[in-house]
């Protein structure tokens, strides 16, 4: 993991201009609409590798009161910098997801985004998550979704062979962050997750149909507005919601 974490500091300022193209801001739209029907306004919540704490200033403005956790300083302190421009209050703590039984916090809402992919052992992540979620606490996960991998090299690329390689196969290359992440089914998701004690109550895409989309298209705001509207739409419907490049679920601490 230690790697991975220091992949990040190489590609802040891709990853962070990655956050203001028209396809980030998408992904944090859906994100916060997927999640806040299920969130309470004094929720605690907590934002386990929390990146440049997007998320959390959004919901920390809306009255919750929000930790965010991130083991990369250089992803830290931009998420710091971007926290003052917040009317919320957010605290940060230095951490990773390995570390975090450390801070004894049991939370109303814990939110993983995009990070068990990084971890040696992504089963083991989510039961280290399940010790820090209150009972009846929600868990709001992201996780790249493989068979998207298939579908944009067939489909964006026009290349069967590049495609076929990418059939179950269980690692991929994020040029983002420039280092290598796993690869794993939503039936494995949810398998480690019943294991551990949660209860899945909702799976929605992000990225259901818009990366299939050539970007010359997406600069147009009237284009970009009704795409997100179609997004917004089909994000929890079969079978969009299966080829979506990111998948979201929402699970429940029993």
């Amino acid at each position: 993991m230690r790697s991975n974490i220091e992949h990040f500091s190489k590609s802040v300022e891709q990853y962070l201009s990655y956050t203001e193209q028209p396809w980030g801001q998408l992904f944090y739209t859906s994100t916060l609409a997927q999640i806040e029907p299920f969130l309470a306004s004094d929720d605690y919540v907590v934002d386990v590798g929390c990146g440049f704490g997007i998320t959390i200033k959004s919901l920390a403005e809306k009255g919750c009161r929000v930790l965010g956790l991130e083991p990369n300083n250089d992803l830290l302190s931009a998420a710091k910098q971007k926290a003052l421009e917040s009317n919320g209050s957010i605290e940060f703590k230095q951490k990773s997801i390995e570390e975090i039984h450390s801070l004894a916090f049991s939370a109303d809402f814990l939110l993983c985004h995009n990070v068990l992919e990084y971890l040696d052992d992504p089963e083991k992540g989510i039961w280290t998550l399940a010790q820090n979620i209150k009972r009846q606490g929600y868990l709001s996960l992201i996780t790249h979704n493989p068979l998207a991998n298939v579908m944009k090299k067939a489909i964006v690329e026009k290349s069967p062979s590049a495609a076929l390689s990418f059939v179950d196969r269980k690692t991929d290359y994020s040029s983002v962050i420039g280092a290598d992440i796993s690869l794993f089914s939503q039936d494995d998701l949810k398998k480690w997750l019943t294991k551990a004690g949660f209860q899945v109550i909702e799976r929605s895409g992000i990225h259901n149909l818009y990366s299939y989309i050539d970007n010359e298209h997406k600069f147009d705001d009237e284009w970009n507005q009704k795409m997100t509207e179609l997004e917004m739409k089909v994000c929890s419907v079969s079978p969009y919601r299966d080829i979506a490049v990111f998948s979201h679920t929402i699970a429940r601490m029993l």
